[in-house]
């Protein structure tokens, strides 16, 4: 009998396997900003709530029928495809879409034979609502690009301008620091 399902896994117990999962846990979250007033505490603006998260583990064992190596390479696979599904525990979905974001294997152990024969495979996954687009990143990636290219063609004619005006003062500068150093020397020399 099935326990859950997520994309083309089933969780179940059988006589010849069992396939189920542990520590499950589900969140939800309200996405706000810190906004800083003077001499007071910081005003909270409230963006409005978060992506849900969903974790859990499965516990691996030849024992129980499982191949190590071959859950984790397929859950990964999953995750590479960048696809969301629906999480079915007994019937009912957990809430909408998810997306496999984390896969890491831990506590295992290798015979003698190199063969790993018990492992904790650890899933994170993040609420799917809809495809967000790369515009965000694009512009300012454009920006960045054209910033570079004003520098790489080289200096405007008024950052010159300031520069020049910048220069000759320090050189002025610059001028009444060794005559006022001259004269000192020359006053010493004289005493």
């Amino acid at each position: 009998m099935a326990i859950a399902a997520f994309a083309n896994k089933t969780f179940q117990v059988s006589s010849k396997k069992i396939y189920t999962f542990d520590e499950f846990s589900t969140g939800t979250a309200l996405q706000t900003e810190k906004q800083d007033v003077a001499g007071k505490k910081p005003s909270t603006y409230i963006k409005g709530p978060d992506l849900d998260t969903m974790s859990f583990t499965i516990p691996l064992s030849i024992t129980f029928g499982n191949n190590v190596l071959y859950e984790y390479d397929s859950w990964k696979a999953i995750m590479a495809a960048q696809k969301a599904y629906r999480f079915i525990l007994g019937n009912k979905p957990v809430g909408g879409k998810w997306l496999l974001t984390s896969v890491a294997l831990s506590d295992t152990i290798i015979d003698k034979k190199g063969t790993m024969t018990k492992a904790k495979l650890q899933l994170q996954f993040e609420e799917y609502v809809r495809a967000g687009a790369a515009s965000a990143s694009k512009s300012s990636t454009s920006t960045k690009s054209k910033s570079k290219k004003s520098t790489s063609k080289g200096v405007s004619q008024s950052d010159k301008n300031i520069l020049n005006s910048l220069i000759s003062g320090e050189k002025a500068s610059q001028k009444r620091n060794n005559t006022n150093a001259s004269a000192a020397v020359s006053k010493g020399a004289k005493k």
